[in-house]
């Protein structure tokens, strides 16, 4: 009798499938880097700007099915170097907008898809704020 059933539990665990490389290890995804430089309405680089890192939701269930919402959930910021670079490091994979300016010189943004370990390079060219009519 307990032969049968040592043959009947063999017989199961041949059944079961075979760990594979996908299964048997979690895919690690490396955070990666976002680098860039800011720039004014002159081509010319910008010191000491303010740049922010926020992440963008694909659709947001309150907006317009064409309209992408921002969440302005802050993820760190900088502020540019003389050659008006910049760096955000340990991004992890997903997508981003880089926001960098002021009310007094300008602002702009760049959208941002980081993937597994990349480094990706963005220019944001500062526009003039226009001021709001109330």
């Amino acid at each position: 009798m307990m032969y049968l059933l040592g043959i009947l539990i063999g017989g199961l665990a041949l059944l079961a499938p075979a760990p594979t490389a996908a299964t048997s290890q979690p895919v690690l995804e490396k955070p990666g880097f976002i680098k860039g430089v800011v720039v004014g309405e002159n081509g010319q680089p910008v010191f000491g700007i303010q740049v922010r890192l926020a992440h963008v939701a694909k659709k947001h269930k309150h907006a317009a099915a064409n309209v992408r919402a921002i969440r302005h959930r802050g993820l760190g910021s900088t502020s540019t170097l003389r050659d008006g670079s910049f760096i955000f490091s340990g991004v992890q994979p997903g997508e981003y907008r880089v926001v960098a300016g002021n009310k007094t010189i300008g602002r702009g943004h760049a959208d941002v898809t980081v993937t597994s370990g990349g480094t990706f390079t963005v220019q944001i060219r500062l526009e003039p704020v226009v001021p709001r009519l109330k």
